[in-house]
Formats: structure tokens, C-alpha cells, sequence
């Protein structure tokens, strides 16, 4: 099970929160791999907002496509 199937919607929520919080903390140090968290923040705020309003989004990673389906 990933964590795309949890009932609890706010983890997603939550694991966007941490990929913030990581690439606070490495953007000086790697700030390509901090762009790289904030892209995962991004699709997991998108997909929680999906599971808020009963959208599937199936196993899509492409940002464009999940902006529209929300």
C-alpha cells in the first residue's frame, strides 16, 4: 500500500508539510534537491486536495494534469 491509498486524507497534507521542511533546510547545501522536495509538496498538496473533494487522480505525477483534474 502507498501512501496515496491512506483513508486518512491529512497525511498527505502532512508528508507535503515535511518535503517543505526538508528543503528549508537543504536549500544552501543542495538546492536542486530542495526544488525536488517542493515539487513532491506540491503533488502531494494537490492529491490531498483531490481525496477532500472526491476527485480521482489514480497514479498521475504529472503536476499539470492533477492542477486540472482539482
Amino acid at each position: 500500500m502507498s501512501v496515496y491509498d491512506v483513508s486518512n486524507k491529512s497525511v498527505l497534507f502532512l508528508r507535503a508539510y515535511w518535503d517543505v521542511w526538508a528543503a528549508e533546510r537543504i536549500w544552501f547545501g543542495d538546492p536542486n534537491n530542495a526544488v525536488w522536495q517542493c515539487v513532491q509538496a506540491v503533488e502531494k498538496t494537490l492529491k490531498g486536495f483531490s481525496d477532500c473533494c472526491s476527485v480521482h487522480y489514480g497514479s498521475v505525477h504529472d503536476l499539470s494534469e492533477l492542477l486540472d483534474r482539482v
